[in-house]
């Protein structure tokens, strides 16, 4: 080769290196990146298509997918000149700037990498649910920002559901959005105005306003109430509401009304809420002539008090608290919406504290009553009856002596008292007779018919003390494999004591006793059948393959083919089980007091009702409840159980559920042959608790052959697919089963109760109604309406606000009550 054509093929190896490393530099210049630092050190790495670099102005033009990420923050645009002097980006088209805490979109933006400050023109701010946008946004801080010509919304549909529309908002992401000339609109329509809003930008609790409520009272007055929530701390709060009523039917307001509800908790297990508020002045209660006793301005400041108290204590210990108190009788009516207790006989309040452990359980109560049934809302409370306090405590069986010897106990103490005298001053006979409140006096001092003074033939104590003891041996055994007999020995002492004095002249007691001993033998058997419930399409869910017997795996290609589980088919397991029990007090001691009456020999049928008036006209003496009673001296007691149980499968589990339970029993007392036969029986009770996958009823009913009537309890309840779904129907109808025949028809009450729920994606809808039947001719069914509440929940599309509607109507009051509440979703909670 001559040098000459060397030389040439030097050069054109030198030309082919070049265009090759041309090639080369501009595949790079297609997605270029580099990285720089900012004042502080903290590194930005900046990628784009072509960059193109001005060294005296110290500028960077990017073009094509821009791309920058600096302290935590993303931005991306089509195109962008980057100001390497000023530490600031201009970014146009479609630009987006994303951080951990919120999402920016804008038509173009300024943006200081320095200090994560800048403008956003034409743009939004997203964070969670929260949005916000205006004209010009200004980004003065990593996570603040200042909009001009704009508008907040928590909604995710499009267009918003509601908004608020401003001159200016100051928002911090984490805490807060300040909104000025702030105008509501509601689907695109403008409500109302206000000079200046705040609202949460915070997953915490926080201080605020809260949207208002409504409600209207009795006489059609609309109350409007402000409220104002105070997020103490993560465990507790305060809602503070100030209301106002108007007149609605009466030419007079009920007057301004505050009320705080306070909410806490104290750990995983123990929690409570108070309720509380007041009238400065009910000037409608005041006015009310159909009052017995007109309030007047000096008793028109009405409040009411209701607090729930549960707290789990070093050592095992509860501590339970159940407030409900009212200044007068009847708030419950004119307020049922404060407090519980509208058509109860009493407003209970107690305060407790219990210990369970495996082999004990100790209580100590106080229980105090309000009493309602008085004509006259502003009568005192001085004759009710209280538990001041009550101590219980039981043992479960343990073994004595033997492993087939029991031993458990009962201890009961309670001293029942109350404001006024420990006696009621009875006047009269029979069923004239009465009670002197005036306690032998009279408004004017002159003697009234009463004494004044106990009188042991007449009176009745109604405060005092009993000790209650119930020490219980048993000795289970089985015969054959057949039967199972329980013996039981029970020994029962009650001691009282009275806080009233002996009269001269009379034999009375003051510290009377009462003990007897019972036993009892109670017979038990059982008799099971399982049958095979339908399984058909429950095995074929696909198994992993098991190994073989030598312990192999299976090959690949068996692996893959489609394992059925094994057969696990469902069952149905029916018990019936009988028993027969007979028990009887051989020996019974008791002090020859007035307050016992003849209440040893009362009917059996008597057994668990409550005192009545009945007991107060009667001979049996006016105790303080049906514990004082002995109804059961030598009975036959005789008591089936069905109960149908379901096995399934949860995988390789099996779950066991109880689907049916009937009971039926009834009691007869053998020592009592000079009576009417239907008078020793106890009720004939059945009782059926049925839930099946969308259906479920309760039924309880009871019959008194003595009295030829039946106290039932019905619920039959359908509901579909678990989400709130549901029809039911309620029956009840009871009677005063007293020995006074008459008296249990004259008691008569009788309900039925119709309901219903609908839960839908953006509404549920809920409704009960409740009647009186007063005719049952085939021809016409009449029924009186006595009450009903209806509750409808709107959800609109969004997740960001709801509208809750109630009303409730009750027989005898004047209107119908309605209610109505915002639930708006301001990006916190």
């Amino acid at each position: 080769m001559s040098p000459r054509h060397g030389l040439r093929l030097f050069c054109a190896c030198i030309t082919v290196l070049l265009c090759l490393n041309l090639i080369a530099v501009s595949k790079t210049q297609a997605a270029s990146s580099t990285r720089i630092l900012t004042k502080n050190g903290t590194p930005v790495l900046i990628s784009a298509g072509t960059m193109f670099g001005d060294s005296e102005k110290q500028t960077v033009e990017l073009v094509g997918d821009v791309q920058m990420t600096f302290d935590g923050q993303s931005l991306r645009a089509d195109r962008a000149t980057m100001d390497k002097k000023n530490g600031k980006i201009l970014a146009e088209g479609n630009m987006i700037l994303a951080s951990p805490s919120a999402y920016v979109e804008g038509s173009r933006a300024e943006i200081s990498y320095e200090d994560s400050t800048g403008i956003i023109y034409d743009g939004f701010v997203k964070s969670g649910p929260v949005l916000f946008q205006g004209r010009v946004i200004h980004k003065v801080g990593p996570d603040k920002y200042e909009a001009e010509d704009s508008s907040y919304t928590a909604c995710t549909t499009c267009p918003a559901a509601w908004s608020f529309s401003g001159s200016r908002i100051d928002a911090e992401i984490g805490s807060y959005a300040y909104i000025k000339s702030a105008w509501f609109s509601l689907a695109g329509f403008r409500f109302f105005w206000l000079p200046y809003l705040v609202v949460p930008l915070k997953s915490e609790r926080q201080s605020g306003i809260l949207f208002p409520s409504y409600e209207t009272d009795a006489n059609g007055g609309i109350g409007i109430g402000i409220p104002f929530f105070w997020a103490i701390s993560r465990s507790q709060d305060l809602t503070f509401t100030p209301k106002l009523f108007t007149h609605g039917n009466s030419d007079i307001a009920r007057g301004p009304k505050g009320s705080v509800n306070y909410r806490y908790v104290l750990d995983d297990d123990s929690a409570g809420e108070l309720n509380t508020g007041a009238f400065l002045k009910d000037k409608y209660f005041a006015n009310d002539k159909t009052l017995p006793s007109a309030p007047g301005d000096d008793r028109a400041s009405r409040w009411f008090l209701n607090y729930n108290h549960f707290y789990v204590l070093p050592g095992g210990f509860i501590n339970r608290a159940k407030l409900n108190l009212v200044s007068d009788l009847r708030y419950t009516r004119d307020s049922p919406l404060d407090t519980p207790g509208l058509g109860e006989p009493a407003l209970e309040n107690r305060l407790s504290l219990t210990k369970n452990t495996e082999l004990m359980h100790t209580s100590i109560e106080a229980a105090y009553y309000v009493n309602q049934l008085k004509t006259d809302p502003l009568d005192g409370n001085a004759d009710s009856v209280h538990r001041f306090p009550e101590i219980k405590q039981s043992g479960v069986d343990r073994s004595i002596l033997s492993d087939r010897l029991f031993f458990r106990w009962d201890f009961n103490y309670v001293n029942f008292a109350r404001e006024d005298l420990a006696f009621d001053d009875v006047v009269g006979i029979g069923n004239l007779k009465t009670i002197d409140r005036a306690r032998g006096r009279n408004a004017t001092g002159v003697t009234a018919v009463g004494s004044g003074t106990f009188q042991p033939d007449t009176d009745f104590i109604r405060a005092g003390q009993r000790l209650d003891l119930r020490p219980e041996l048993s000795m289970p055994f089985r015969l054959g494999e057949i039967f199972d007999v329980l013996p039981t020995v029970t020994f029962r002492h009650t001691q009282y004591s009275f806080n009233v004095a002996s009269p001269p002249g009379t034999n009375f007691e003051s510290l009377p006793t009462r003990q007897y001993v019972r036993t009892r033998l109670a017979v038990r058997t059982q008799i099971s059948r399982v049958y095979e419930a339908d399984s058909e399409g429950k095995n074929d869910d696909v198994r992993a393959p098991a190994a073989e017997a030598d312990g192999t795996t299976p090959g690949i290609f068996q692996a893959l083919q489609h394992q059925t589980a094994p057969d696990r088919p469902e069952r149905v397991k029916h018990e019936i089980e009988p028993e027969i029990a007979i028990s009887g007090i051989p020996w019974l001691q008791q002090s020859n007091s007035s307050f016992f009456g003849d209440g040893a020999l009362a009917p059996i049928f008597v057994d668990g009702q409550p005192v009545s008036n009945s007991d107060f006209y009667s001979t049996r003496g006016l105790q303080f409840d049906y514990e004082d009673r002995i109804t059961l001296r030598n009975v036959m007691q005789a008591l089936i159980t069905n109960r149908f149980t379901r096995k399934t499968w949860d995988g390789d589990q099996p779950v066991y559920r109880q689907f049916v339970l009937v009971k039926n029993g009834t009691s007869y007392e053998y020592d009592k042959p000079n009576r009417d036969t239907r008078a020793n029986y106890s009720d004939i009770f059945t009782i059926v608790d049925a839930r099946f996958e969308n259906f479920d009823t309760n039924t309880s009913i009871r019959y008194f052959p003595y009295h030829g009537v039946f106290n039932t309890s019905s619920r039959a309840r359908l509901q579909h697919n678990g989400k709130g779904n549901f029809l039911q129907l309620t029956y009840s109808q009871n009677y005063l089963i007293t020995e006074n025949v008459q008296e249990a028809y004259a008691s008569r009450e009788e309900n039925v109760g119709i309901g219903f729920g609908l839960t839908q994606r953006y509404a549920t809808i809920s409704a009960d109604f409740n009647f009186a039947p007063l005719n049952y001719s085939p021809l016409q069914l009449d029924m009186r309406y006595k009450s009903f509440s209806a509750l409808l929940h709107l959800r609109p599309p969004g997740e960001c606000f709801g509208l809750r509607f109630n009303m409730t109507k009750v027989l005898g009051e004047p209107g119908t009550r309605w209610g109505f509440d915002f639930d708006y979703n301001f990006g916190g909670s």
